[in-house]
Formats: C-alpha cells, sequence, structure tokens
C-alpha cells in the first residue's frame, strides 16, 4: 500500500511485488494458477507486504466530513471510561483532519476519559515519514495516556518483531511521543516495548502486537528487552496474571490485538487466506483456533477488542459474544476507509459497481469505541461507538457483565432471532428513470428515506443493501443482485433517492421486462419495496462518440472530447517532436510519469458493451519484469492494455480472465485498436485483425477509490498511477456507441499510420508567379508496412496564411502529371496572391514532411487586354453543401480565410475547392485523423478554414 501521489515508492515496490504474491501463494490455496492468483491480486490492487496481503487504501485527498448537528449527551460521573482505536492509517483519506478533530470530540462529550488504546495500523506502510506525520497529530491532539501496538501495516517496511525496518520505525516513534503520560514514550512505565500490560482505573488492558505476515507465534523480546518470546506465550502469561488478581473473575480484562480471531466478530472468515483473520497458530496451521479454545474454556471475563476489518460499527454484528467463552469487539476505522465482505449476493455492488467490498464514497470513515466499566454496578460494562461523522453515538449502548451470561444478549445467533426485516414508511417505492433506458439495462431509483429498519426486534438492525430482482415476459429471472444501501455514509451524504445502474445487466433490445426492489438486513431478511414494469431500448444504433480523445501533436494532454474530464499530470511527462511525423508526441519514462482523466460511473456504464480503444504507440523498452500498462483503467474490473517481457500487448476486462494480444516490438510507431462489441473482444494491430475472442455481459466498473483512465499507465486501487509505461504516445482515443468495424479500423489506420514521404524536388513546381495557378507535383509516401498511402499537401504564404487548394484535372501535355494521376493520387493546386516564399506540407497518415517554394510576382503588363471572369457560370440548382461552414470563401488576409472562390483554378481545365466536416485539424492546416484514400475528395476542418466552400465535381 502507498499514499496517494507516492509514485516512485509504486516502482520499487511493483518490481518485487509479483514474487512476493508468488510467495503468499506457496502458504495458502486459492482454488486458482499461481499466474492467475497474482494476476488477480495485482488487478484488485492487493499487495504484499512483510508476508501477508495488503489490501488498498482509499485516496488520500479525501475530504472528511464534519457532522452538521452534534449531539453527544452528557454521561453520568462515577465511572471509568477510555477509548479504543484502530487502523487510524495515516496519512490516508483526510486522517490529518480526522484525529484531531476526533480527539477535541472525545474531550469534550467525555471529559472523564482516562485513557486511549490504539490497536494497531497507525500508519499505511511503516515509513517514518508517516510517523513522522502521526506524531505531528498525536502529539498535539491527545491530551491523555495512550498506547500503540503494532499491526500488519506498521511492517510494510520489512523486518520482525526482534529487527528490522518496522520495529526500528515503531519504535523511533515511541521515543518522539510526547503526549501527556503516554505508556511507551521516554520516561514512560513502558518506554518502547511493543506489548503493554496496564491498568486502567483498576482494570487490566493487555495490547499485543502482531508479528510478520499477521503471524502471532512470531518471536519478540520479552519485558526485559533481550530474552526471545513468542507474542502468544507473551500473551497467555500477561492474561493468566491478569486473572490470578481477580480469583472472583467479576472484573473484566481488556485485552486487544489487531486482528480478530477466526468466526467470530464481522467479519472474520476462517481461511487465513481470506486475509481477515489473524494468524494464531504454528508455522503449519495458520487457520489454528487452538489459542482462542485455550482461551474461552478458561477466561470469560475476556472482552477482546481487534481492527483490521475496517467493518462499519453501524454493521450489529460488530459484536460477538461466545457463550462458551467471551466477548470480542470489532473497532472499525479511526482514519481510513470502510470494507465490507463484498459479492454481488451478499454485501452487494458498491456506487461504481464494484464487489470487493470496498466502497470509495466511505472514504470519510472515522469511530472509534467508548469503554465504560460500573464498579459500583457489579462492574458492568458498556460499549459506546462513537462516530465523528455524524456527531452522535451509534445505536443503542452494548452493555453486558462479564460474570452474568444472562447479559451476554449479542450472540450472533441471538441477534438474527430478534432482527426483522426493514419497514417500509408511506412514500416508499422503486421506479425506472425514463432516460436511463438503454438497450441492454436501466437504473433504478428507490425512495431511501422512506424506507428504515424495524428496531423493535433488534435496536441496532439496519438496512443493509437492496435486492434487486428482474424477470423477463415469461416470469423467468434473468437478473439477481444486491446493491450496497448508504448505512455506512455520514447522514449528509445519504440521498434521499437511490440510484443505481443495473451493474452487469444484459437485457435484451426492445423486451418488456418485470423489476422487483426488496430492503434487506444484516441477516437478510427483506421486505419487498415494490414491482415496475418497463421495456428496453430498441436496436438503433448509437453512433460512435469520442468519450476521451487526447491529441498530443501540440503539446497539450488536455481531453478533446464533447465532455472533457479533469486532467492530472503524475511525474514529468515530457513532449518531443518526432522529425518522420513533425509534431509532438508524449512521452513516458516507465517511471512515475503519466496523465490521468477522472472518470465516473456513468462513463464506465457507456463503455460497458461498447467500447473502441484506438492510440499510436512506439514503446521505447520492454518490461523488464511484471507487466506495464499504456491505456488503461483496470482495478478489479474495467479495461486495460497491458504489455509484457514477451513484446506482447494484452487485451484485458473485468477480472483478466478474458483477453486477447498481439506482438509488439518496441521501438517501433505501431497502431493500435482494441474493441468490445459484448460478443466478442478483438485487437488490432497497424488496421489488421490480430486477435480476436468470444466474450460477454457487461465490462465491470473498475472498484478504485477515484477511478482515473490513464494514459502511460494503469489506475491503482486509490486513484494512483502504477505500472507505468516506457513508450511514446502520438494520440489515444476512447470511443462508445457503435463499435468500429474491421474497414473503419483500416480507415482509421490509413488516416494515422506513421509514413516516410518522399518530397518532390522544388523544381518540379516550375516557376510559380502571383495570380498564376501551380499545380502541386505529388509526393510518394509509404506506411510503415510498406503500403503506399496519399500525401495530401496544403500551403501556407510568406505572411503565415493557409492558402486555399483545387482539385485539379491533369493540363494537355503534363505527362509527369498525367502519369501521377494514372497511379491514383489526387491532383491539387493553388493561386498564389503574394509573392515570396511559400511553405509547402505533405501528410500522410500522422505524418508531414514541408519543402520551400519560391513565388515570382506577376509580370506587369504595359497594355493589358480586359481580363475575362475565370469563375464557371453557377449552378442555378446545386447540391446542398454536405458540411455547411460559417461563412463564405475569400481572399487571403488576416481572417486566415482560404484564397479564392470556389470554382476552376486558371490555368487548369477544371477543379473545385475542397469541402469542409467537422473533424479536427491542427493549427497551421495539419490534417488530423483523416482518411487520405487514393482519388478522395479531401476535408479541411471548419476550425481552420473560417469560410464556406462547396464541393464540385472535378472528374
Amino acid at each position: 500500500m502507498r499514499s496517494h501521489g507516492d509514485a516512485s515508492r509504486a516502482v520499487d515496490r511493483k518490481d518485487i511485488m509479483d514474487s512476493q504474491l508468488s510467495s503468499i501463494y506457496d502458504h495458502g490455496t486459492f482454488g486458482v494458477s499461481r499466474r492467475t492468483f497474482v494476476k488477480l491480486a495485482a488487478a484488485c490492487g492487493v499487495t504484499a507486504m512483510g508476508g501477508m496481503l495488503a489490501f488498498p487504501g482509499q485516496h488520500a485527498d479525501a475530504a472528511f466530513t464534519e457532522p452538521e448537528d452534534p449531539s453527544w449527551p452528557e454521561l453520568p460521573a462515577g465511572k471509568v471510561r477510555f477509548t479504543v482505536h484502530s487502523d487510524t492509517h495515516f496519512t490516508c483519506c483526510d486522517v490529518e483532519k480526522k484525529l484531531p478533530f476526533a480527539f477535541e470530540t472525545i474531550y469534550q462529550a467525555v471529559p472523564d476519559c482516562a485513557a486511549h488504546v490504539f490497536a494497531g495500523d497507525s500508519v499505511n506502510t511503516g515509513t517514518t515519514a508517516e510517523f513522522d506525520a502521526l506524531l505531528a497529530g498525536a502529539n498535539a491532539a491527545i491530551r491523555k495516556p495512550a498506547l500503540f501496538v503494532m499491526g500488519n501495516h506498521e511492517f510494510g517496511v520489512g523486518g520482525s518483531p526482534l529487527e528490522g525496518n518496522a520495529v526500528t520505525n515503531f519504535k523511533y516513534f515511541l521515543s518522539h511521543l510526547t503526549c501527556a503520560d503516554a505508556y511507551q514514550k521516554p520516561g514512560g512505565a513502558f518506554e518502547g516495548k511493543l506489548n503493554v500490560h496496564t491498568e486502567i482505573g483498576g482494570y487490566h488492558v493487555i495490547a499485543a502486537s502482531c508479528g510478520r505476515g499477521y503471524w502471532y507465534g512470531d518471536t519478540t523480546y520479552d519485558d526485559d528487552g533481550t530474552t526471545p518470546i513468542t507474542i502468544l506465550d507473551w500473551m497467555k502469561r500477561e492474561i493468566a496474571a491478569a486473572a490470578a488478581d481477580d480469583p472472583t473473575g467479576t472484573k473484566p480484562i481488556f485485552f486487544m490485538t489487531h486482528h480478530p480471531f477466526p468466526d467470530t466478530v464481522w467479519y472474520s472468515p476462517t481461511s487465513f487466506n481470506a486475509g481477515w483473520i489473524g494468524d494464531y497458530g504454528s508455522v503449519d496451521d495458520r487457520n489454528s483456533k487452538a489459542f482462542y479454545n485455550e482461551l474461552k474454556a478458561k477466561y470469560p471475563q475476556l472482552v477482546h477488542f481487534s481492527g483490521h476489518t475496517h467493518i462499519p460499527e453501524e454493521d450489529p454484528r460488530s459484536i460477538f459474544q461466545d457463550v462458551d467463552g467471551f466477548t470480542l469487539v470489532q473497532t472499525a476505522t479511526f482514519g481510513d476507509s470502510f470494507w465490507m465482505r463484498g459479492g454481488k449476493d451478499a454485501d452487494g455492488y458498491d456506487e461504481n459497481g464494484g464487489t470487493g467490498g470496498h466502497p470509495s464514497d466511505g472514504y470519510d470513515a472515522s469511530q472509534c469505541l467508548l469503554v465504560e466499566v460500573d464498579a459500583a454496578n457489579g462492574h458492568e460494562v458498556t460499549i459506546r461507538r462513537m462516530d465523528f461523522r455524524q456527531g452522535a453515538y451509534l445505536g443503542t449502548p452494548w452493555t453486558f457483565k462479564v460474570s452474568d451470561k444472562s447479559t451476554w444478549t449479542y450472540t450472533h445467533a441471538a441477534m438474527e432471532a430478534r432482527s426483522l426485516p426493514p419497514i417500509l414508511e408511506e412514500g416508499a417505492a422503486v421506479r425506472i428513470p425514463a432516460d436511463s433506458i438503454t438497450q441492454t439495462g436501466a437504473s433504478f431509483a428507490i425512495a431511501a428515506d422512506k424506507i428504515r429498519p424495524d428496531t423493535s426486534g433488534l435496536s441496532d438492525d439496519v438496512v443493509m443493501s437492496y435486492r434487486i430482482v428482474v424477470l423477463d415476459a415469461q416470469g423467468a429471472e434473468v437478473y439477481n443482485a444486491c446493491y450496497m444501501s448508504d448505512y455506512y455514509n455520514a447522514p449528509a451524504n445519504q440521498p434521499a433517492e437511490f440510484v443505481r445502474p443495473l451493474f452487469g445487466a444484459a437485457l435484451a433490445p426492445e423486451s418488456p421486462y418485470s423489476l422487483k426492489a426488496y430492503a434487506r438486513n444484516p441477516w437478510e431478511k427483506e421486505t419487498l419495496i415494490g414491482e415496475v414494469i418497463f421495456t428496453t431500448a430498441g436496436g438503433e444504433a448509437v453512433p460512435a462518440t469520442p468519450l476521451l480523445s487526447v491529441d498530443f501533436s501540440q503539446g497539450s494532454a488536455a481531453d478533446l472530447s464533447e465532455t472533457p474530464h479533469v486532467l492530472t499530470p503524475f511525474g514529468s511527462p515530457a513532449f518531443e517532436t518526432v522529425e518522420e511525423f513533425g509534431r509532438q508526441v508524449a512521452v513516458f519514462d516507465g517511471a512515475t510519469a503519466a496523465f490521468g482523466y477522472d472518470f465516473a460511473a456513468e462513463d464506465f456504464a457507456k463503455l460497458a458493451t461498447s467500447t473502441t480503444a484506438e492510440l499510436l504507440v512506439q514503446f521505447t523498452a520492454k518490461p523488464s519484469s511484471g507487466y506495464t500498462d499504456i491505456f488503461s483503467c483496470g482495478q478489479g474490473g474495467g479495461q486495460w492494455l497491458e504489455y509484457y517481457p514477451t513484446g506482447k500487448l494484452h487485451y484485458y476486462f473485468t477480472d483478466g480472465s478474458t483477453n486477447v494480444s498481439t506482438p509488439v516490438e518496441p521501438g517501433v510507431w505501431t497502431h493500435i485498436t482494441a474493441t468490445y462489441d459484448g460478443a466478442s473482444l478483438k485487437i488490432y494491430q497497424d488496421g489488421v485483425l490480430a486477435g480476436e475472442t468470444a466474450a460477454a455481459g457487461a465490462i465491470a466498473a473498475p472498484n478504485a477509490s477515484k477511478a482515473r483512465w490513464y494514459i502511460g499507465a494503469d489506475c491503482g486501487g486509490e486513484g494512483e498511477p502504477q505500472a507505468f509505461s516506457a513508450a511514446k504516445v502520438a494520440f489515444a482515443k476512447l470511443t462508445h456507441g457503435t463499435v468500429a468495424t474491421a474497414e473503419e479500423v483500416a480507415a482509421n489506420y490509413r488516416a494515422c499510420a506513421p509514413s516516410t514521404i518522399e518530397l518532390p524536388e522544388p523544381d518540379a513546381f516550375g516557376a510559380p508567379e502571383v495570380g498564376a495557378a501551380c499545380v502541386i507535383p505529388a509526393a510518394a509516401a509509404t506506411t510503415a508496412n510498406g503500403s503506399p498511402i496519399e500525401a495530401v499537401p496544403s500551403v501556407i504564404d510568406p505572411e503565415g496564411n493557409p492558402v486555399g487548394l483545387y482539385l485539379t484535372s491533369v493540363p494537355e501535355g503534363a505527362a509527369a502529371l498525367a502519369a501521377a494521376a494514372a497511379r491514383g493520387t489526387t491532383l491539387y493546386s493553388f493561386v498564389p496572391t503574394v509573392d515570396g516564399n511559400h511553405t509547402v506540407t505533405y501528410r500522410a497518415g500522422y505524418s508531414q514532411a514541408s519543402l520551400t517554394v519560391s513565388v515570382a510576382a506577376a509580370p506587369i503588363d504595359p497594355d493589358p487586354e480586359p481580363t475575362p471572369d475565370p469563375q464557371p457560370t453557377p449552378d442555378p440548382t446545386p447540391d446542398p453543401d454536405p458540411a455547411p461552414g460559417n461563412g463564405a470563401g475569400g481572399g487571403t488576409g488576416s481572417s486566415g480565410q482560404g484564397t479564392g472562390g470556389s470554382g476552376t483554378a486558371p490555368g487548369s481545365t477544371g477543379g473545385s475547392r475542397l469541402a469542409k466536416t467537422g473533424d479536427g485539424i491542427e493549427a497551421g492546416g495539419a490534417l488530423v485523423g483523416l482518411m487520405a484514400t487514393a482519388g478522395a475528395a479531401i476535408c479541411v476542418a471548419r476550425s481552420f478554414w473560417k469560410g464556406e466552400f462547396s464541393e464540385e465535381e472535378s472528374r
């Protein structure tokens, strides 16, 4: 894991990630091949740290939501109180703002709070820079004794509990603590200790750091700082000592580790490889429950707190009472972002269509637990859930006595039995917004403010998700999926209407469907909200529309599409002029450079079943290992173009299980087009189909917390760039709507093919003079694959103004020009209006080359004859201009309009002015993205020619 913008670190860790993931694979059973595991882990943003899986955090620039109307009731005096925090994760998710705000709130709401316990993952990767940021926040904000233990993220820099960077950096942090009476600060009772057994208000508190790879069987130093001892043995000894201090077993013993025990609090499935639980076993059994079973057989007075899961405290399953054991509670996250179990049939899709259980709008999470003990009432324990975004305690306090199991009402089975389906208030309904209906799907809208949990059964119940079922006209179920509700969001971020697309739906066009919506609680008890009938859109073709269009030829990375996406440069992307193109391209260094474009859910919805990705690229080096990405947004979904050490470029989507590829040599400009039409995945190289495979279904949206489409890299879990490519890119375009056909791909290639242009000699122009038509000799051009391509000329006069051209038929006796025409080359002419050097530029595909032609002044006739009007008789019923402009053609001048009007060029037997289209063209007359086929009419963009031109038959 890394913080937002830490691009250089990303490269270093990327180089070793695959081997670390492979090592982890060797210790577990994942049900897939090693290569697939490594690929999927990387695609989901999962990395390897200290021998364990580390899941992606959230983007660092996320804004914390302060409560609009905080309400903290006054608590009765005479009780022992302290807070428990976990997963602070400096410096993610605006935590620099969350921490001081939370502690100011704690001291106002709970002035008698005695201490604070931090149960691990206080920083994100274990670097000294992160600890410095935590120190700046903690030393300024914390005013009561605090203790800290290590989680797996502190081990992100490597090492063991005995030695190495992780312990060195953690002890550096402890040595710089200055907050009041911190237990482990210099001079404190537990100076520099990784594990702490202390008392708060007369109650034992035991907090243990984890070891490498979540392992509590790892060896650490005992309290004397020199004797080796396993963490498990240290915990057993300290718990036994605390229990011996109270033979009656009526006083709670508070016990903290970063990771939960298997199958206890939500969510802690037994399989260690799932990444949710700690390793409390021997070297050979990472799923062991032996330590947990030993504790629960002896110590019902234990109250265990764990972090790691980031499960929202709103989930009532956050507490788990084992009637044969003790009480366990999970602590959510104090400063990072929420996680859920995930899965479209469980917690459901998040707001971006991800099913990984990591909603991007959970970034502003900030929760902790307030623990209270009432010695006067049998040492009754009360746990309140503090939510600093809501400015309130969540739900009903959890209250029990460790010595009286009749008060243990928080078993999951008992809570499930008490829970009831959600309640609908008047106005609860589901609808289909008419403008959301497409050929293959639609969006639904639920009146969420009219749906609430039934707390008459379970006081802490929530509306966890919405289940959506779609039936066809015959009543057959064609879609069934769940969607996370907004229960975990701050009230200000819970809209009255819950609106989502039918992620992953593949409905038939022009077909009737019935959609049913259900509201669910955590135990999947549900209530039907309503049913709505709709018909999908017809099969009319949606025109191909650029969603992202970037042309680097003018030294800019701006999106030129109709609705430009916000651009964020990373590293130092450069621009250089390529000699054979005569224009600029972007240069990416393969280390930190990339351009990112912010994408939203509606962008990915447009691409779900109709994508055309096109770019002109030259890889400057093959990856030495792993892979690099060039035009991608693939993070647990999405699409990505990925380059491998073998020299193959792969086009992947969704989960990476389906792909096509083509070999691409570095150092060669290559035109790549990748398409998906809902039925097949294709990749074209230089206008020719190079790979095709069957595929079906909608492309899932990425589950990155901040989705960006990258040129030069891929999107990481926090929206940051990763997998940087060493490459040059001339342009990149992403189009939705009708997918490009093979013919269109070939035409696009011809329009932008890297070409070699052989210029004619200047004297082939003859002796041009003002007022006389000058026929422009043809230039020979050849694409990189050896195919001939037409070179189209343009002319700039000495004052920098573009000069209008004519399509020209061949004058009698011009044998050389006749031969050119016989080869299928279109001929052009121009009529100079000023003398001096004119620049003639030939463009073939994406290349261009120029030469200078000298134009002489017109000779002066001492006795001129009247000159007949050279213009042809106007057609009384002309064909309409296929691309009308916004002004009339005129003479050369400061306006930049073309020279002369529409008609036949003087000195030739016939011709026509160039017609216009709306295609883009760079300043100075360079054609961009136009099809230049032999004998075709040439199109000039209206953004360049600012006059009106007509198109006439010339042959």
